[in-house]
């Protein structure tokens, strides 16, 4: 489904200042032997994961795209997609990128655009993290609610809940993952299940040269239902799958753009194309 962690290297280089540990050698021998299991067991070990309990039952899963959570078995569908015509990209498609389920774009229907969220106090290392990430969700929600007030999209801070979240008091729960240095923040889709509905900050997340209001501007366009933006067809990124529907043209400032292929910005702001895109699709 997603845009394996190697095509994260110039991005996530950056925006940690520290090299993921997989390269593009090793990305391109899984993808010349996708069904080598030797081979996959190997790449799969170099991915970051994120544990998480679903159902009282531990189960963990692996960091694509630099910021998606997925299963070692939609790991391997994206290996085996990918390795049928694995290729540079040479011509742009039309962009913003709604995610797509069976075809379908999968957003927040009216009636259902009151996003709440908590902020897990007790997950951060001191006051002074958590206190952070809270001022920068205040804002990156602000940014985009801002975009379209007639829509009735609303990401609402239920302070609250933050001693004790739960995710049947709220939409979705913002908490830090300790340990895993190899990511900066990982959220979910809109049709991904409730036991992934959390937005997981890593601790690169406070040593970034990003902005890091624009970092989690970029997760909340995941979780309102955006793809990267150059998922594909453009040169310097690679192939990734057909699971999205493009809603305007391409625009390498897009806050969903990754560095590849000349796109991306440091600040990761909500440009106007991605505005168009958003009100189009939320009207």
């Amino acid at each position: 489904m997603f845009r394996i962690t190697a095509l994260a290297l110039t991005f996530f280089a950056m925006l940690s200042g520290a090299c993921v540990a997989q390269s593009q050698d090793e990305y391109k021998a899984v993808l010349a032997d996708p069904d080598n299991d030797g081979v996959f067991e190997a790449f799969l070990k170099k991915l970051p994961t994120i544990s998480t309990t679903e159902d009282g039952a531990a189960r963990t899963y692996y960091l694509l795209e630099g910021d998606l959570l997925m299963s070692r078995e939609q790991v391997k569908s994206t290996i085996q997609f990918q390795a049928r015509g694995f290729q540079p990209a040479t011509k742009p498609t039309g962009e913003l990128l709604v995610m797509t389920k069976n075809g379908v774009p999968t957003f927040w229907a009216k009636g259902k655009r009151e996003l709440t969220y908590a902020v897990a106090r007790q997950s951060f290392s001191s006051p002074e993290e958590y206190k952070t990430v809270v001022e920068h969700m205040k804002k990156a929600a602000a940014d985009w609610e801002g975009v379209c007030p007639e829509c009735g999209l609303s990401i609402k801070y239920k302070e609250e809940f933050d001693g004790n979240p739960q995710l049947d008091k709220v939409l979705f729960i913002v908490r830090y993952v300790p340990g895993e240095k190899r990511f900066i923040a990982a959220s979910f889709f809109p049709a991904d299940p409730e036991s992934k509905r959390y937005l997981n900050v890593g601790p690169q997340f406070y040593t970034t040269i990003f902005d890091r209001t624009g970092v989690l501007r970029h997760e909340l366009g995941h979780v309102i239902g955006y793809r990267h933006e150059q998922i594909r067809g453009v040169p310097g990124c690679y192939l990734e799958d057909n699971n999205f529907k493009p809603l305007t043209e391409y625009d390498p400032k897009s806050v969903m753009h990754y560095f590849c292929g000349g796109g991306g910005t440091m600040n990761l702001v909500i440009s106007e194309s991605d505005q168009r895109g958003h009100r189009d699709l939320y009207r």
